[in-house]
């Protein structure tokens, strides 16, 4: 999938009581196995110097084993009153998905709700109708906001400013239907607990007599590529998939099962149209296409492991629940990337000095209007080995990560390694949206279960991230017979 600011204020009791749950996005559990070599791009292993997910031959006896520590460096988040299914919708990268033009859980397609606002008349009870044109007139906070979902009309204006995907795509549906837009963000459709919020924000439903309003029924991720079955599916529309403890016995992850992770459908780009733009502050901005990249810079190549925010959320859950994408130790995979580097490029462009020119953050811009930055001191160290890449494991990147130009920075949460960039922007500040200044990429100690009161957008995005490591086998629960246990798994260090 694929996240506004939290409002002070509206962390609110109910017949559920307070919502307010760690989110967990990234944890520190470093065990026996998790030893760390040196910091550096790969994932690193316990028995050898060399960069590898994947360390073979660690015997250890259960005697040997040390206990887990865990010293969670999480975002949390205030489930309020509209958004405690939240759980069912991680970004992510690494954490929470999109929700879209009315990306809301509680207003989900498919939702039926029994209850409806009624009135007295004359003793008897009746459900109030209105009509589209009288909705229509609700499109703004003076008034109202409403939305029709079907035959139904609900009030969303206590939610709107905590849709966690921003006011202005929640505003995109106000006073008209939303069924067109959960036609797209269809991780709503993943939710139970969105019909009991949708109802209790029902207020009538639409007069039988008027026409049903015709509702394209094209489905966006139709044109999404074939993914491996050998997957671990988390949802499919859209797709966030890991890779299972059992294909992850090599040092390079195979493209066909390098876990995915994404918030909308995938891009369709045609490349003899697609160009790139370089702009902003200290240069003059500039457009190539993918054949300039090609042959207008060298080519470098790094080996470079990413990791989704939430990786590993699932083992949180088993001392609290989080709220997220129950991924397992699979939202992590290594390749080999092949492009330009960017400070190569901005130097091409006039940008050489960018503390005189204020520029303190590089902004990625997608085709899918995602968006998020890193500092510049990352992009302008000559040994950041940030890339413009344009191939994954020697070939074309694939169309799941990031056709036909990806970013790549090293060490940093996968969800500041963009796909399908169309523009890069040196700037003073950090990228809007819900990605980069909203709750769910934010690193928050993990004793805070409510932002009443927080600025969130002040709060340190996540960037760089802690020490991670995982046993891949034995599996969970096996019975192991013998003296001696042989441990496989990975360490990565961030």
């Amino acid at each position: 999938s694929d996240r506004s600011r939290a409002r002070p204020g509206n962390t609110r009791k109910n017949k559920r009581g307070v919502f307010g749950r760690p989110i967990a996005h990234n944890m520190r559990r470093v065990s026996a196995f998790g030893a760390v070599l040196r910091r550096g791009n790969n994932a690193l292993g316990v028995t050898s110097a060399r960069s590898s997910p994947l360390v073979r031959g660690s015997t250890l006896r259960p005697q040997d084993a040390l206990p887990l520590v865990s010293t969670p460096l999480a975002a949390v988040a205030v489930q309020q009153r509209y958004a405690s299914s939240w759980s069912a919708m991680a970004r992510s990268d690494g954490s929470f998905m999109s929700w879209g033009a009315l990306g809301a859980a509680v207003l989900g397609a498919g939702l039926v709700s029994t209850t409806v606002a009624q009135c007295k008349d004359a003793g008897e009870t009746k459900t109030r109708v209105f009509t589209r044109a009288e909705v229509a007139k609700h499109d703004n906070p003076e008034d109202g906001i409403w939305v029709t979902y079907k035959d139904g009309v609900y009030d969303i204006t206590e939610f709107v400013a905590n849709h966690p995907g921003g006011q202005d795509k929640i505003m995109m549906a106000a006073g008209k239907a939303i069924d067109p837009f959960w036609n797209l963000y269809r991780q709503h459709y993943n939710t139970e607990t969105a019909k009991d919020y949708l109802a209790e924000m029902k207020i009538g439903v639409l007069d039988p007599s008027e026409k049903r309003e015709e509702v394209d029924e094209t489905n966006p991720y139709s044109k999404d590529p074939q993914r491996h079955p050998g997957l671990k599916f988390h949802s499919t529309q859209p797709c966030n998939a890991e890779t299972p403890r059992q294909l992850m016995d090599t040092w390079i992850t195979p493209n066909e099962v390098f876990f995915v992770r994404h918030h909308h459908p995938v891009p369709q780009i045609d490349i003899s149209e697609y160009k790139l733009e370089i702009k902003g502050e200290g240069m003059k901005t500039t457009t190539f296409n993918l054949d300039d990249l090609k042959t207008k810079f060298k080519k470098h190549k790094v080996v470079t492991t990413i990791q989704c925010g939430g990786n590993r959320r699932a083992d949180m859950n088993e001392v609290e629940k989080t709220s997220g994408t129950a991924w397992g130790c699979g939202a992590i995979s290594t390749a080999e990337w092949s492009g330009v580097r960017l400070l190569d490029v901005f130097e091409h462009c006039g940008l050489t000095d960018p503390e005189a020119a204020e520029v303190a953050h590089v902004q990625f811009v997608a085709a899918d209007e995602m968006t998020a930055s890193v500092p510049v001191e990352k992009v302008f160290n000559r040994y950041g080995d940030v890339l413009l890449a344009y191939e994954m494991n020697g070939e074309p990147i694939p169309a799941d990560h990031g056709f036909p130009v990806r970013a790549i920075v090293p060490g940093h949460v996968g969800v500041r390694q963009v796909k399908w960039v169309q523009s890069v922007v040196a700037a003073r500040e950090e990228a809007k949206g819900p990605w980069q200044s909203g709750m769910a990429y934010k690193m928050l100690p993990n004793t805070m279960k409510s932002l009443t009161g927080v600025d969130i957008e002040a709060k340190v995005s996540m960037q760089e991230q802690p020490v991670q490591s995982a046993i891949l086998s034995p599996l969970p629960q096996s019975l192991l017979e013998g003296d001696e246990v042989e441990v496989k798994g990975y360490a990565w260090s961030g």
